[in-house]
């Protein structure tokens, strides 16, 4: 879901749209994205605590309001949090998305899938600047050939 966007139908899918600037000041797509919640523990639990007419509509809203944030109130709300939790100033809720996708990626999900989930009208966007999962592959690439080597007697790695 997204920030001051996302919302919930009434089979508990979160319903989001993209349509923020990202970092590097390009325009995004603007493409809704549907999520499974039920396939989320931690907003599900969550969810157990709002009474049932809660449970549809828009979801991040002000207290005061009931009104979905605006991008400002939102981005000092988070920074807030972010001081009380202890982390870097340089931690954005972005991250958070990404380390959505890398954990995705890293298990065996496609770029395609990821980037479908993500709201990216291109997968090359997904692999470019969200997929971190560099470390896994590269982890995976040198078991394979550490277990290829003892496959094929040589242990050392050296070509004789």
């Amino acid at each position: 879901m997204i920030a001051g966007r996302g919302e919930i139908d009434d089979d508990l899918r979160g319903i989001g749209r993209r349509d923020q600037t990202s970092a590097d000041g390009d325009r995004l797509t603007g493409i809704t994205v549907t999520y499974p919640l039920a396939e989320a523990p931690m907003v599900m639990e969550e969810l157990k605590h709002w009474p049932t007419e809660k449970r549809i509509g828009p979801v991040v809203v002000s207290e005061e309001t009931g009104l979905p944030y605006r991008e400002r109130a939102f981005r000092f709300g988070f920074g807030a949090d972010r001081k009380a939790a202890g982390l870097p100033t340089t931690f954005w809720a972005r991250d958070l998305r990404a380390s959505g996708i890398t954990e995705a990626r890293a298990s065996n999900v496609s770029t395609d899938d990821a980037g479908k989930v993500a709201g990216h009208s291109n997968s090359k966007t997904t692999a470019k600047v969200y997929d971190r999962a560099n470390l896994e592959a590269a982890e995976r690439f040198a078991k394979a050939r550490t277990a290829h080597r003892k496959q094929s007697g040589n242990c050392g790695g050296n070509v004789r």
